[in-house]
């Protein structure tokens, strides 16, 4: 038999009954500890996304995690190229974004497990990339 698919209304009335159910709970069984996020890659989209998250929600535990200790910004980087400017002054390290609160993580990826070993971490990748906890330990 086919399965019927489910009706825009069907499911906006079971999204509506699902809040409607949350905000009955005890505040305190809702209360949790601060939202995780785990950002890999700390180039400069990484350390940005890192700076808009935490100026968004101080509240968020963020770890940024990163192969190198220092990144070199690709903005500018056409005067190194041209002997304007010197790449040291391209590259730069984490202390400002751990200043704000952000976790740094220095750790490379194991390709044949697909897994941050010293974290305790496996990358899961398709249509939606997620971190997800490696069993038998917890997330930072």
């Amino acid at each position: 038999m086919a399965r019927q698919r489910a009706t825009r209304r069907q499911i906006l009335r079971g999204a509506a009954s699902a809040a409607a159910a949350a905000g009955l709970w005890p505040r305190a069984l809702r209360a949790q500890a601060s939202p995780r996020v785990v950002i890999v890659g700390g180039g400069f989209a990484g350390a940005a996304c890192a700076r808009a998250l935490r100026s968004a929600d101080d509240k968020l535990s963020i770890t940024l995690v990163e192969a190198r200790p220092t990144y070199t910004a690709p903005p500018l980087s056409n005067g190194v190229l041209g002997g304007v400017r010197d790449l040291a002054q391209q590259q730069f390290g984490y202390d400002k974004i751990a200043s704000a609160g952000i976790k740094i993580a220095i750790a490379t990826v194991d390709p044949a497990t697909n897994s941050y070993p010293k974290m305790g971490l496996r990358e899961k990748t398709g249509m939606i990339s997620e971190i997800i906890p490696k069993a038998g330990s917890a997330m930072m």
